[in-house]
């Protein structure tokens, strides 16, 4: 197949099986929203996200998808009305 037959043709997209709880750019937990970025570190898949109170962090995909972190830390703060002493 020439170069010419394969513009006509169109470009080749593949698709790649989409796992059944695959997360998502966008995706929200909580007051965390997935994004882009990820990493796999010792076997895990940890997931950039933004909080709703403006920080960001590196969140494991299975507690996300658990509902074990629901924010960057700050509703546990306001609930409990904790302060970070230093």
């Amino acid at each position: 197949m020439s170069m010419f037959d394969q513009l006509k043709s169109g470009p080749v997209v593949k698709f790649e099986k989409l796992r059944p709880n695959q997360i998502n750019p966008g995706d929200v937990f909580g007051r965390l929203t997935a994004r882009w970025e990820t990493k796999v570190e010792k076997g895990r898949t940890w997931r950039w996200c933004r909080c709703t109170c403006g920080k960001e962090g590196w969140f494991a995909e299975t507690r996300l998808r658990s509902s074990q972190n629901v924010s960057c830390g700050c509703a546990f703060k306001e609930k409990f009305g904790i302060e970070k002493k230093i």
